[in-house]
C-alpha cells in the first residue's frame, strides 16, 4: 500500500511539475505574442510616419517643380506678346494707311 501510494505521490509530483511548466511556457508565449504586437505597432506607425514624411517631401518637390515650370510658361508666354506687339506696332501704319485707302478712296 505504501509502494502505492508513493507512486502517486510521484504520478502526482510529476503532473504538477508538468502543470507548473505548462503554464510557464504559456506565459512566455504570451509574453512573447504581446512583445510581438507591440513591436509591431511601433513598426507600422514608424511606417506610416515615414511614408507620410516621403509623400509631403515629394508633394513640395514637385509643387516647386510646377510652379517652376509655370513661371517658364509666363515668362515665355510674355516675350511672345512683346514680340507680336512690337510687330502689330510695326505693321500698324501701314495698317492704317490700306484701311483709309479702302475706306476714302481719293
Amino acid at each position: 500500500m505504501d509502494a502505492e501510494k508513493s507512486l502517486l505521490t510521484e504520478i502526482q509530483s510529476i503532473e504538477d511539475e508538468c502543470s507548473r511548466k505548462l503554464e510557464e511556457a504559456k506565459k512566455r508565449s504570451e509574453e512573447t505574442l504581446s512583445s510581438a504586437k507591440r513591436e509591431m505597432a511601433q513598426k507600422t506607425e514608424s511606417a506610416e510616419s515615414e511614408g507620410a514624411e516621403a509623400a509631403r517631401h515629394y508633394y513640395e518637390t514637385e509643387l516647386l517643380s510646377i510652379r517652376a515650370d509655370c513661371e517658364k510658361i509666363r515668362t515665355n508666354r510674355a516675350s511672345e506678346i512683346e514680340g507680336v506687339q512690337a510687330k502689330g506696332e510695326k505693321n500698324l501704319a501701314a495698317a492704317l494707311q490700306k484701311i483709309m485707302k479702302v475706306v476714302a478712296p481719293e
